[in-house]
């Protein structure tokens, strides 16, 4: 049996401590002692070694929502907790320049080298005008070029927004993510 530290507590649960031989236990009361922990829902993050509470992740996260310049952007990184995957939703409402483009792709936290990765084939299709698209990261889903892609989605991940073409070119757009357990 693993440790305790490594299990999965959720839901209702109590644990009690009771003086049952009529003397007391912290000499102050002869009555029984009680502890009593109610929806402890928390599960344990073996990377930093502490306990997070169970989130519902329902809530929409803004990756961005401005015009992008020339090169390459970076979201901050995000925290998926429990999150097994996530909806990534892109609207491009203007683009300027001369043949602009938008490639967005997700990376993924590398633990062991402590730095940002490609997530395989987590990538929208080129975006080269006003348009609007959605990418599910999600396992067990059946995967589909710029579309779906069937893997877990880890603890952090960040958005990388790559603005092509010539003569300065900007592309202005949004993306938002759901968290889905």
């Amino acid at each position: 049996m693993g440790s305790l530290k490594h299990a999965k507590i959720s839901g209702p649960a109590a644990l009690s401590i009771v003086n049952s031989g009529g003397a007391s236990v912290d000499e102050a009361s002869t009555t029984n002692v009680g502890l009593v922990v109610v929806n402890f829902n928390y599960d344990y993050d073996d990377i930093a070694d502490a306990w997070n509470r169970t989130r519902a992740n329902t809530g929409v996260v803004v990756i961005t929502s401005q015009a992008l310049a020339s090169g390459v952007n970076n979201s901050a990184g995000y925290e998926t907790y429990n999150a097994r995957g996530i909806r990534l939703f892109q609207n491009v409402t203007a683009v300027s320049g001369t043949s602009p483009t938008l490639d967005t792709k997700v990376q993924v936290w590398d633990h062991a080298v402590q730095t940002y990765r490609d997530l395989a084939n987590a990538t929208f299709a080129q975006a080269t005008g006003v348009s609007n698209a959605m990418l599910t990261i999600y396992p067990g889903i059946t995967a589909s070029a710029n579309l779906a892609v069937n893997m877990p989605i880890g603890q952090f991940y960040r958005v990388v927004c790559t603005v092509g073409g010539s003569s300065t070119p900007t592309v202005t757009a949004s993306i938002a993510s759901v968290h889905m357990v």
